[in-house]
């Protein structure tokens, strides 16, 4: 199958995952740590069962192991940042500045593993990176001046540089194994730093609350969330096998309009559930920023 294939199906994929993303705090935390742990209690066990199951059908190096140990440590501090500030901030705003993580995949992937891309290629990522900026800017009433989210944006900058070494090593994990030890093996170790990141006694507690409270709908709601995320994350590495990483990523980045148009239309009709800033101009900003973001993506694919 095409990496290109696989990387819009992931894309589609994690579109939806993004937007239950900030569904389910909006709807059942109490506190910004409380999803991220869910994830991770709900994550490991689910992903040990997996490993000792694959395991005798599967092949890694050492060198594989320690790659995917790496990029599923990084990706889990990545993934603690940015569910903690979707707590706060709008799915369709932070989801988006995520895929600036296209442009230091590239950086790195070419310094570590010699990808090299076009100038029109480098072009296409300026224009991501430019739409993401314009995600930063906000505007909290029509009479109010439009502000630019710095701290938002410096910590999705930290966010996106870790999630890019995150990527090459995930590329060079899988060059040394098979894709499904890979996948899993990282994603091990995301949750596992989910759980350790974001464990306190008031969010255990949560836990307790949600598992007590029948018919348990968040632990349900997450539950396929997670399937969904997890086929997501096998399909991204099984591309990235196939292809160059760089690009893998930036066709990734597609998923921005179904995070960002899905929750634009659920907050007109149900703000409980996305906590979306209302007004024409942040939509306006929203729309802009994001169609930048595919429009790089769409000319990267085609050259």
């Amino acid at each position: 199958m095409s990496w290109i294939l696989l990387a819009i199906i992931a894309a589609v994929l994690m579109g939806s995952v993004n937007l239950i993303d900030k569904i389910i705090p909006s709807k059942f935390s109490e506190r910004p740590t409380d999803y991220p742990l869910s994830i991770g209690i709900l994550g490991v066990p689910v992903s040990l069962i997996l490993l000792a199951i694959i395991i005798p059908f599967s092949h890694i190096s050492m060198s594989g192991i320690f790659y995917a140990l790496l990029s599923g440590g990084c990706f889990g501090i990545f993934a603690c940042i940015c569910l903690r500030l979707v707590y706060k901030y709008e799915a369709s705003r932070i989801f988006p500045l995520v895929h600036m993580n296209a442009v230091f995949t590239g950086l790195i992937a070419f310094f570590f593993i010699g990808e090299k891309l076009t100038i029109l290629q480098w072009l296409s990522i300026a224009i991501i990176v430019f739409g993401a900026m314009i995600l930063s800017i906000t505007k909290s009433s029509p009479k109010d001046k439009s502000t630019f989210l710095i701290k938002l944006l410096l910590l999705m900058v930290v966010a996106t540089i870790t999630m890019g070494f995150s990527n090459t090593f995930l590329k060079l994990a899988v060059t040394e194994g098979s894709v499904v030890i890979t996948s899993t093996l990282r994603v091990l170790v995301l949750y596992s730093f989910l759980v350790i990141l974001n464990s306190n006694k008031a969010s255990w507690n949560q836990m307790k609350t949600w598992w007590n409270t029948k018919p348990r709908t968040a632990f349900k709601i997450l539950a396929f969330n997670e399937g969904l995320a997890t086929t997501a994350l096998m399909l991204i590495a099984w591309a990235a096998a196939l292809g160059p990483i760089s690009l893998v990523t930036v066709i990734l980045s597609t998923s921005i309009l179904i995070t960002v148009i899905s929750a634009l239309i659920i907050g007109k009709f149900s703000n409980t559930y996305v906590k979306e800033q209302p007004g024409q101009t942040n939509v306006i900003i929203k729309l802009i920023g994001s169609f930048l973001i595919l429009g790089g993506v769409i000319i990267i694919s085609i050259i």
